[in-house]
This record gives structure tokens, sequence and C-alpha cells, in this order.
């Protein structure tokens, strides 16, 4: 009866360190870590994020909004809104459309245009869409609409100094644009 417990005690000790070894070897990357998404090295704000520039890792406590490895796809093409250091979990705030994110080394500028500019606009202008400006029936400009207001009565554009210049002079002497998109 002695003898038995004592194989029995050993066999269960055994099996504990087995189990041990075996959860640290394949159990805790598998039901504890996950595969996020970080950059290979530190971008700058404006710049565009390519296949080569993404890595996939594993990561202990990840948090539910972070990018993870099914998100690579979207990342790819996007523009970095703010300085993103490499090696760090991402998150989808820190990336926009390409070309809809103001940076004024590349003359590019948010210009909010205003519901009194407008004379008339599609309902159905939405981020990313560029906007056709037209007054007095002539062609003046086109921009990427970087985001629409609440209520469809006011947008933000990205532009150039020289067509934010020539949209706010032509307003400033109470024109007024009829907007068209694509």
């Amino acid at each position: 009866m002695e003898r038995s417990r004592r194989i029995l005690g050993i066999v269960l000790i055994c099996v504990s360190i087995l189990a041990l070894f075996s959860w640290e070897k394949w159990g805790r990357s598998r039901f504890v870590y996950d595969d996020v998404i970080v950059l290979v090295k530190s971008v700058e704000r404006g710049e565009q994020i390519d296949p080569d520039m993404i890595r996939i890792v594993r990561r202990e406590h990840v948090s539910g909004d972070m990018l993870d490895s099914k998100d690579r796809k979207w990342l790819t093409g996007k523009e970095a809104v703010q300085f993103v250091k490499g090696g760090m979990p991402l998150f989808a705030e820190y990336f926009s459309e390409a070309g809809l994110a103001a940076d004024p080394a590349r003359d590019r500028y948010i210009l909010k245009i205003s519901e009194t500019w407008i004379d008339s606009a599609p309902d159905s202008l939405r981020r990313g869409d560029t906007a056709y400006f037209y007054f007095n029936g002539s062609f003046v400009t086109s921009a990427a609409v970087a985001s629409v207001g609440e209520e469809r009565k006011t947008f933000d554009v990205v532009v150039s100094g020289s067509q934010a210049e020539a949209i706010s002079k032509l307003a400033a002497d109470g024109g007024r644009f009829v907007i068209s998109c694509s």
C-alpha cells in the first residue's frame, strides 16, 4: 500500500513537471500571446506605410484595439498622422488614408470649408472623396476630403498652400462654390 502511494506520488510529480514544461513550451504562446503588427523602423508624420515596413510579433497582454496580423492589408498604403516609433504596437488612430493628413513640410494643409462658402454640395460627400470646386461655372481646384461635419454642412479638405489661398480669396470676396465629388 505504501509502495503504491510512493509510485503514485512520483507519477503525479512527473506528470506535473511534464505539464509545466508543456505549458511553458507550447501553451503559453498559444493561449496568452497574440500576433500584433509593429513597424520595423520609426516613421515620421506623413510617411506612407509599405509592406516592407511591417513586421508581425507575438506580444502578451494585447489590447483589443491594437492592430493584429489580419490588419496587415488594411495598414499597407496608409499614412502616419503622427510620429510612430518602430517596434511599438500600433493602433488605427495612428494612420490615415494616404493624402488625407496635413503636413506643412510637404505643403499639405487642412482647410475647413464653411457652409457660408458653399452654394451646393452633394450629400454623398465622404472622407477620401475628391471634391471639385467650381466658381461662376469655372473649375477652381480639386482637393481630397479629410472629414465631413456631422450635419454634412461643413467639411475639411487637404490642400496645398496655393490651393488654400485661391479658395480662401474667392470665399473672402463673397464667392460661393458649387462642389461636386468623385
